[in-house]
């Protein structure tokens, strides 16, 4: 789920396409038709210049502003599970293979990174967090940052992330939620 720069409410169903919600009805937005694997939407995210970006199921990342929908170069081989856009407006996106952000209009992998990844935050002006099957990586100046580990959420598959009043709130697998106070390093599980 995401808003257009309308303030509609935009749906991704995986096999179902886009919809929107302008308050009244619900509107099927008309996909590319030569691109059929578009309708199998995995997540949706707007950046701050208004694009929203789709993310599918082995269809690819989608650029979407107006009545133009644009494929990234280089990502229909995989499945994006997760968008976000930095401080500087890089997109980067999580995928069941690794980690990538756009360059060039063109999708580039982080580092040597291949491991599932189901979320990702921006975590400050340059750098990202993204949710593994083994805890979080943290990237710096698209680099993957090797000494950085948060032991707490280690060999735990990690699902979403939120964060929240200088807290990120992790969702796991099979250890609930831990909350990490990212100014005094501290980590709490609720479970």
């Amino acid at each position: 789920i995401t808003k257009d720069k309308a303030n509609n409410i935009l749906l991704g169903i995986d096999g179902g396409g886009l919809l929107r919600y302008d308050g009244k009805k619900l509107a099927a937005i008309i996909l590319p038709v030569k691109n059929p694997e578009i309708n199998k939407i995995q997540c949706l995210y707007t950046n701050k210049k208004g694009v929203v970006w789709i993310g599918t199921r082995q269809g690819g990342l989608w650029a979407h502003d107006k009545n133009n929908f644009e494929l990234i170069k280089g990502s229909n081989d995989y499945a994006i599970n997760a968008i976000t856009e930095d401080e500087q407006g890089t997109i980067w996106v999580s995928t069941s293979t690794g980690i990538f952000y756009i360059g060039n209009n063109t999708l580039k992998r982080l580092g040597d990174s291949r491991a599932f990844s189901s979320s990702i935050i921006a975590a400050g002006k340059d750098s990202i967090i993204a949710g593994t099957q083994d805890g979080i990586i943290l990237a710096v100046n698209k680099k993957i940052v090797k000494n950085f580990k948060l032991d707490a959420v280690r060999t735990s598959a990690v699902f979403c992330m939120l964060r929240y009043r200088g807290m990120l709130i992790i969702g796991t697998d099979d250890r609930g939620i831990f909350v990490w106070n990212r100014s005094t390093n501290d980590v709490k599980n609720y479970n």
